[in-house]
């Protein structure tokens, strides 16, 4: 291959809003923020009652999980904004954040957005389109009402809050903790998703794009070690999957949710007010919650419990030994559960901190 000289070359243009990430939920939980979301208008309440949604329009009902007392469930969703054009209400990535009450322990479930699940009682469609069917049906809160319930289905877990997070905030959020830290042990290398973007990127990170002169692609190279990323360069990292799939993206997503909590600990950040503010108005307008005022009190005393807590991750996928699998329907690629239930699921879920 051969590669051309950097300085000559426009660079790609800064990130679309395509995927969004749920580590700023995972953030707002584990690092102790959802105890300042009351005092940020811009950090919109929803009501998540189902009595709001008509019940013809809701998936088959006869599935009611049990609520566990030792289990805290928060459903994190990243939209990629409500102004992207290109299905700003679809849900990028979704995370059931599931918290061991009497260890503190937590649990990071991934689920793919290519999972074919009922949306309402007689359709069918990817649970990326999830959201924005529920917003389609009570505009505000709709979206989060009806993730939590189709969510709840497939794990089996009764979840008591859900957040959503749309795009905007956070690359300033990551410039604002001065970056984050990664390591790598081996080079890591995007081919395929990036080409023909004439605007420059960020100066400081052009060592890590190059452009194949053969293959008239930029690619994004980051070497083995380790490095400080900023915000452009965290959501290329965690977006990259053309090379690589969707589960290998979420695992990177994961790495980077571990790289922020550590970075959240190490500089105090909670000892810190000027700190706190500066993110929770950068935040602003980006996030809705159904949690109120007095039930951010709970959040706040597990995410203080949380700082030296064990973390497990588990991503559904289509692997030799998943609980997925692969299909096409209708020329639409999709993902099923094995056995076509969700009993593996909810068990797996249910079993996860054994």
């Amino acid at each position: 291959m051969v590669y051309l000289d950097q300085k000559n070359y426009n660079f790609p243009k800064r990130i679309k809003k395509s995927a969004i990430l749920k580590l700023l939920a995972v953030l707002l939980i584990i690092g102790g923020f959802v105890a300042f979301f009351s005092h940020k208008s811009g950090f919109s309440y929803v009501n998540t009652d189902l009595e709001n949604i008509d019940a013809n329009l809701l998936p088959d009902n006869d599935f009611a999980p049990i609520k566990d007392p030792d289990r805290l469930n928060i459903l994190a969703l990243g939209i990629r904004g409500v102004d992207d054009e290109n299905g700003g209400l679809l849900t990028d990535t979704i995370m059931l954040i599931s918290i061991k009450k009497d260890t503190s322990n937590i649990a990071l479930i991934s689920i793919p957005r290519d999972l074919y699940v009922y949306i309402t009682r007689t359709k069918r469609d990817k649970l990326n389109t999830v959201y924005a069917a529920g917003e389609s049906i009570d505009w505000g809160g709709g979206g989060l009402t009806l993730a939590k319930k189709i969510v709840s289905q497939i794990t089996g877990q009764y979840i008591d809050y859900a957040i959503s997070i749309d795009f905007n905030g956070f690359e300033k959020f990551i410039d604002t903790l001065g970056g984050i830290t990664i390591s790598l042990n081996s080079p890591f290398m995007e081919y395929k998703q990036w080409e023909n973007y004439p605007e420059h990127i960020k100066e400081e990170n052009k060592q890590y794009w190059r452009l194949n002169k053969e293959e008239q692609r930029w690619e994004l190279f980051i070497d083995k070690g380790t490095h400080l990323l900023d915000g452009e360069m965290t959501l290329y990292y965690a977006r990259a999957r053309f090379s690589s799939n969707d589960f290998e993206r979420t695992k990177r997503q994961q790495q980077i949710i571990n790289a922020i909590r550590d970075k959240l600990f190490s500089i105090g950040i909670m000892a810190n007010p000027v700190k706190i503010f500066n993110i929770l108005d950068i935040l602003n307008n980006h996030i809705k919650r159904d949690f109120t005022v007095l039930e951010t009190k709970e959040l706040l005393g597990f995410a203080q419990k949380t700082k030296n807590s064990m973390i497990i991750k588990k991503t559904l996928d289509d692997s030799e030994n998943g609980l997925l699998y692969s299909a096409m329907l209708e020329n639409l690629y999709v993902l099923l559960p094995v056995g076509n239930t969700y009993e593996n699921i909810r068990n797996a879920v249910k079993n996860i901190f054994e």
